[in-house]
């Protein structure tokens, strides 16, 4: 069997991904061999993580035949988990497999302390109860969905002036942005440099697995500019609620009222260390997820005319529907990594019982899971009648995203508003194509009828 998954792998790639080829070949020969072998493996699966990213067709067929004949790849470094049972069992287990060992030391480097990098525990329970007191989803959703809708409008009239616009800088990154703002209260000193400072930390913390000193260098220059910038936007915050309430409704404003109660309220640097932990993944991730998504419908002329017809007749919960169905087919959040804290035996009592030993890196391949027959009937159709909630886009269990609400609202928002236009098409040539920016799109135009 082993055998059999290395030739389809040696048939399966060519040109730029031999590296890869190489890299799976070595991963899934007799393990035996694995674990005499690999004490270098995952040094090279690390800095390979980032080109799977950007590759989503190649990562899932290597997933799919793993899912099929190894569906719990185990080596004396790190694990692969494929089937979509097994992935919610990684994630629903968080005392067993915990986050504190990947991220935390990052998150205090640069954001600061943020309960997505803690454990279950007295800290993170209290850190996130505050929080959500501050988030009131009920009220905001339907005002983040006006943003959405009269800030896209806008950037797409002005961009038919050309008959041409760039969806990731001239659009989806570009209100993503702009929604910090307006929603948690954080204007940064302007658009630019705000999506510079997330991009460079958010890399840093969640994608600089290798730890490329150049890309440590880059997020600790843009977190200090940050966390210095947000500490003066606080002290700012304050001293106007002080001379008045404003009227103002944000995060930020909400949290400092907040302060009055001890019991509920945070210090300024918790404020910080929230608010900044919490915005850090609104900017890049929205962006990489509506951009995925709708790269997606493009290459589906018959789907994103459904689209289309959807947007234009205001049914939101079609349109919903596409985008996330888009979305699985190019998840902004293929792998989700996790550290097994002590010895587990996953999937036990099945055929595919496999124990993850203690120290491993766990790698729970959503992308493998959301094309789970079992769990996704005829997975390489696109069906817009799959149940939303079996997409796990936005993770699963105790950090589940805790900007869900947020962007089941903003992704389709954005993108119906383009679905709308006359005319919509790739521009040609590469500009029509996605390109990136190491592991974010950072390109792609598409023209339409002015």
């Amino acid at each position: 069997m082993l055998a059999r998954i290395k030739t389809f792998l040696y048939n399966l790639f060519s040109g730029e991904q031999r590296r890869l080829r190489r890299l799976w070949a070595s991963a899934l020969d007799e393990e035996v061999k694995l674990n005499r072998d690999l004490s270098n493996l995952k040094e090279h699966a690390q800095a390979s993580l980032q080109h799977w990213l950007s590759n989503p067709e190649v990562i899932r067929k290597v997933l799919e035949e793993l899912r099929e004949h190894k569906p719990i790849l185990v080596t004396r470094n790190f694990a692969v988990v494929t089937k979509y049972s097994d992935v919610i069992e990684v994630l629903s287990h968080d005392e067993d497999f915990t986050v504190k060992q990947i991220y935390a030391a990052k998150m205090e480097r640069t954001s600061g302390s943020f309960f997505l990098g803690m454990d279950r525990g007295a800290q993170y329970e209290g850190e996130h109860a505050k929080l959500q007191m501050a988030i009131h989803p009920k009220e905001d959703v339907p005002r983040i969905r006006k943003f959405v809708s009269e800030n896209a409008d806008m950037l797409i009239a002005e961009a038919k002036r050309n008959g041409r616009i760039d969806v990731v800088n001239g659009l989806f990154r570009l209100i993503a942005t702009r929604l910090v703002e307006h929603y948690f209260g954080v204007p940064g000193p302007d658009e630019a440099t705000m999506m510079k400072w997330h991009r460079t930390i958010f890399r840093d913390i969640f994608l600089n697995l290798n730890n490329d000193p150049e890309v440590m260098k880059k997020a600790t220059a843009s977190a200090e500019e940050m966390n210095k910038y947000m500490d003066e936007l606080i002290a700012r915050r304050k001293a106007e609620l002080a001379g008045g309430d404003d009227g103002r409704d944000d995060v930020l404003t909400r949290l400092l009222k907040m302060q009055s109660d001890p019991e509920t309220g945070f210090d300024d640097a918790g404020i910080r260390r929230n608010v900044g932990g919490t915005i850090l993944g609104a900017i890049e991730t929205t962006s990489k997820a509506a951009t995925q998504a709708f790269d997606q419908l493009l290459n589906r002329p018959e789907l994103l005319r459904v689209a289309q017809e959807a947007a234009l007749a205001d049914d939101d919960q079609l349109v919903f529907s596409c985008v996330f169905e888009a979305l699985r087919f190019n998840p902004h959040n293929p792998i989700i990594i996790r550290h097994c804290d002590r010895s587990y035996t996953l999937a036990k009592g099945t055929t595919r019982e496999k124990e993850i030993p203690q120290g491993s890196m766990v790698f729970a391949a959503t992308l493998a899971a959301m094309f789970d027959p079992e769990q996704f009937p005829s997975p390489n159709e696109f069906r817009t009648d799959r149940p939303a909630g079996k997409y796990i886009h936005f993770g699963y269990g105790l950090h589940t995203c805790f900007g869900e609400y947020l962007n089941v609202a903003q992704v389709p928002g954005v993108i119906k508003r383009l679905l709308r236009q006359q005319g919509l098409r790739r521009a040609a040539g590469e500009e029509g194509q996605m390109r990136f920016d190491g592991p974010f799109p950072d390109s792609l135009i598409v023209t339409f009828d002015a």
